[in-house]
């Protein structure tokens, strides 16, 4: 299985940011890598629908 070379990112946020980032490491039980990468992840799905005229919904359930 192939390594996939990783960058290092250094960033500077707000403390009530981290707090949340933190937080929602914690309910996924997680680490906060994993956490911006899927926020990264959905935002990439939203813009390309966007892009594609397409509409962003939340539906209860």
């Amino acid at each position: 299985m192939a390594t996939q070379e990783k960058i290092k990112l250094i960033m500077e946020m707000s403390p009530q940011l981290y707090a949340t980032l933190d937080s929602l490491a914690q309910k996924i039980d997680s680490d906060k890598a994993d956490v911006l990468q899927k926020a990264i992840s959905l935002f990439e799905v939203a813009v390309k629908a966007l892009e594609e005229g397409k509409e962003i919904k939340i539906i209860e359930r």
